[in-house]
């Protein structure tokens, strides 16, 4: 399916959670290093990457093919944030859980999703994860779901519904948002880090914009370097990377 497709179906949910799996995979020591916030416990990419294996490990066996999944886009939704939630670890991994519970709720009953769907159940999944937590805090997951759901509804009003369009959006919106983390909380600013777990949603959602491409799950553009911030780190580095600086030109570097 192209970023273009009328619609996403159940082999593109499929494809996205284990892209999503690649990519923090990849990705969760670095995250690991960056996590400061709520609590410097140095777990949030294994956390959100142990989430979402169990979540895709929920699939039952008939959707193991990412080709030919038996059910609809709704239905595989539906385990993935049932696998979540019983297998979500830490803070970052409830986060998680959450917000695709949120995202199966609003698409529950649709065999495929459109652009329009798509946008409508990010806006969802944003309020559900924010919903979870007693006292949310500025620059996290949930400020980079608020901006991805903001992103994907402008894309509606732009006059360019397809789910490629729209789950791109959503990712650089969540990017913008993570890299404006550093100076939305001070836990951050101390540290000069990232958020990790914002970091980690944009991961997730560029593994939705890899699925519906037809490409293999990993980080693609959701996390490199952003015009005017410095060079492309593709690969992870050492936590110095993860430093915004005082000039803020290296803050593209954090992307695992």
């Amino acid at each position: 399916m192209s970023p273009g497709a009328d619609v996403v179906d159940a082999a593109v949910v499929v494809a996205w959670g284990r892209g999503g799996v690649h990519a923090l995979a990849q990705a969760r020591a670095s995250l690991d290093r960056v996590n400061v916030f709520p609590v410097a416990d140095a777990d949030t990419g294994t956390n959100m990457y142990l989430t979402l294996l169990d979540a895709v490990r929920a699939l039952p066996a008939g959707t193991a093919d990412a080709a030919g999944p038996a059910g609809g886009a709704g239905d595989v939704l539906v385990r993935l944030a049932r696998g979540a939630l019983v297998g979500a670890r830490g803070n970052s991994g409830v986060i998680l859980s959450e917000y695709l519970r949120g995202l199966a709720l609003e698409l529950a009953e649709h065999r495929t999703v459109s652009g329009a769907a798509l946008a409508v159940g990010l806006d969802r999944a944003a309020r559900t994860a924010r919903g979870a937590v007693a006292r949310p805090a500025p620059g996290t997951i949930l400020t980079a779901a608020d901006a991805a759901a903001r992103a994907a509804a402008d894309v509606l009003t732009d006059g360019d519904p397809s789910p490629g369009a729209v789950a791109a959006a959503a990712r650089d919106g969540a990017r913008a948002a993570a890299l404006r983390s550093t100076d939305e909380l001070d836990a951050l600013a101390r540290a000069q880090v990232l958020d990790a777990g914002a970091l980690g949603l944009v991961l997730v959602l560029g593994a939705l914009v890899a699925a519906l491409a037809g490409r293999p799950g990993g980080p693609g553009r959701g996390l490199r370097g952003a015009p005017g911030r410095g060079p492309t780190a593709s690969r992870p580095g050492p936590r110095a990377r993860c430093r915004s600086g005082a000039s803020r030109t290296t803050a593209s570097r954090c992307a695992p």
